[in-house]
């Protein structure tokens, strides 16, 4: 059994000692390391920029929408109840004359 654990030692060893030569071959440093993270928050910023701007944009827009539907509703209410009172007695007439004669056909 000491032999067994022995070769257990020697083998925990050996991987112990690759995982230090897989460290230490590390191929960034630290000044490497920092300058990706600058790269990566300025390009982190501009993106923020970017999407806020377009939000921006889009919520302008739709406001815009929204007062120039509601600025332009009372105009449309009036052009609609117009049209309805110089239609409604015509189509009044129509549906009557219509009725009238289908009711003569029968």
């Amino acid at each position: 059994m000491k032999q067994d654990d022995r070769e257990q030692i020697q083998k925990l060893h050996q991987d112990w000692e690759q995982i230090d030569e897989l460290a230490a071959h590390s191929s960034t440093s630290v000044i490497n390391i920092k300058e990706q993270l600058a790269d990566y928050r300025a390009m982190e910023k501009k993106r923020f920029y970017k999407e806020l701007a377009i939000f921006l944009f889009t919520a302008v827009f739709v406001l815009t929408v929204f007062a120039l539907s509601i600025v332009q509703v009372p105009r449309v209410f009036i052009y609609i109840q117009v049209g309805a009172t110089f239609l409604a007695p015509i189509v009044l007439f129509l549906l009557f004359k219509r009725k009238k004669q289908e009711g003569e056909t029968l």
